[in-house]
């Protein structure tokens, strides 16, 4: 199958979550037997498996000008179109079968963000969304509380995060201390990448198209720093269709100190101040030795506060999977992807009650779900008993099971084909994998 997926946002420009649900999911299909081409503004990561073109979207307006210029782009070549946001312009004959995945709503969050200017940019956006249900064949939305939004749709399925990319490898924690054995380990691993690429690059050679060039692309790595080894099983060493169990993931070693992970940004919904303050008076004056790790730019300097900025995907997984517990006190999340990233690492989650965590979390179940008035005393407590904190990180491993990223590409694929065999009942996708 011939899939299009445009994106304004990827993970080499952005930390939008939509860039890197579809680079994963890109890369995913790929694994699967599909052509993919993402088109977008931003550089394509170096680990991307799919093919790739350039869309223009210079500013001002460069989300409304991307979208417009997406309907300049001839699709004829493709299956199925699935967009992730941006494609409210893309209606007429002459599209193929077109996708829509909603990761919550903008009307929410003109309620949540400060300033006229974002307030009314974001009730703009909440009309393009309506639109883009409409000129959608079908519109997919990623949570329960989602659809609220848009009573109109029926269909949940949720993100999927790529398991194999945050599970440890118990055989690689085991020989850490023997050279030559991580040496034939690491051989090993890198016959298998070269398996993968070997096949992916069969897939699109099979499907090579003349309009989706394979430009180069550039992405910055930070280098982790001696307290945080990394030790990590690249996504791209499974083969494709496949998944690991979950339940068989090895705990890592985490940090020789207590540690909090947040993901998000300092100010607006995700609220990272309020974490920094939290960390301050609440932990620690208990835990003087207590690290909080934030995983964003905008931070001020702080004690016992590391401000990470921009690094990249492999410093992130080993960050998720060292910290003790992971938190992101964000007011509204139509989905959150970091928490089951969090779970996926096998790390505690504590969250405040916005919708996507309580979701998420189911109502607190797989991670703790608590009011900004107890966050501090929560945290404290996860911090402090281990036995609780191995509970949590045990519930999310099992929880994380329900987003895998092979059953939600499953779940895309059984539509994608619905609606070619709808049109065409002749089609069969059965020797695309070949």
């Amino acid at each position: 199958m011939k899939i299009a997926m445009p994106i304004l946002d990827l993970p080499t420009e952005s930390k939008m979550s939509g860039g890197y649900i579809v680079h994963a999911m890109a890369n995913a299909y790929v694994r699967r037997g599909h052509y993919v081409c993402v088109f977008s503004p931003c550089a394509k990561p170096d680990n991307g498996l799919y093919d790739y073109r350039k869309v223009d979207a210079q500013k001002p307006l460069r989300t409304f000008r991307f979208a417009w210029n997406l309907r300049k782009i001839d699709f004829s070549g493709f299956d199925i179109i699935h967009a992730q946001g941006d494609d409210y312009w893309l209606w007429g004959k002459h599209f193929p079968f077109h996708i829509r995945t909603m990761h919550g709503s903008c009307l929410v969050e003109a309620f949540k963000i400060s300033g006229v200017k974002n307030k009314l940019r974001m009730l703009l956006l909440y009309g393009s969304e309506i639109l883009a249900t409409l000129v959608a064949d079908k519109t997919v939305c990623v949570s329960k509380n989602t659809i609220k939004y848009y009573p109109w749709l029926k269909t949940v399925i949720p993100n999927g995060v790529d398991v194999a990319s945050f599970a440890a490898m118990q055989e690689q924690e085991q020989k850490s201390d023997s050279g030559n054995q991580n040496l034939e380990t690491n051989r090993s691993v890198a016959s298998q990448n070269n398996m993968i690429i070997d096949h992916c690059s069969l897939i699109n050679e099979k499907y090579s198209m003349a309009k989706c060039p394979q430009p180069q692309s550039t992405q910055s790595a930070k280098s982790v720093d001696d307290s945080c080894p990394v030790s990590v099983t690249s996504s791209e060493t499974i083969s494709p269709n496949s998944s690991p169990s979950v339940s068989s993931v090895s705990s890592v070693a985490k940090s020789s100190i207590p540690t909090i992970l947040f993901v998000g940004t300092y100010g607006n919904r995700k609220r990272g101040k309020l974490l920094i303050e939290i960390f301050a008076r609440d932990i620690l004056p208990k835990l003087p030795a207590a690290q909080l790790w934030m995983v964003c730019s905008d931070a001020p300097p702080a004690a016992n506060v590391s401000v990470l900025g921009r690094i990249s995907q492999q410093e992130l997984i080993n960050r998720y999977r060292r910290a003790w517990a992971f938190c992101l006190p964000s007011t509204y999340e139509g989905f959150g992807i970091p928490y089951i990233e969090a779970m996926a690492a096998g790390t505690a989650v504590v969250a405040s009650p916005n919708v996507g965590a309580v979701e998420v979390t189911r109502n607190g179940q797989d991670g703790l779900v608590v009011a900004d008035d107890k966050l501090g005393q929560t945290l404290l407590q996860v911090l402090t008993d281990e036995t609780l904190r191995h509970k949590l990180e045990a519930a999310g491993l099992e929880r994380v099971k329900d987003f895998d990223l092979n059953k939600v590409c499953e779940q895309y694929e059984e539509i994608y084909t619905g609606l070619i065999k709808k049109n065409n009942p002749s089609t069969d996708y059965a020797d695309d994998a070949d």
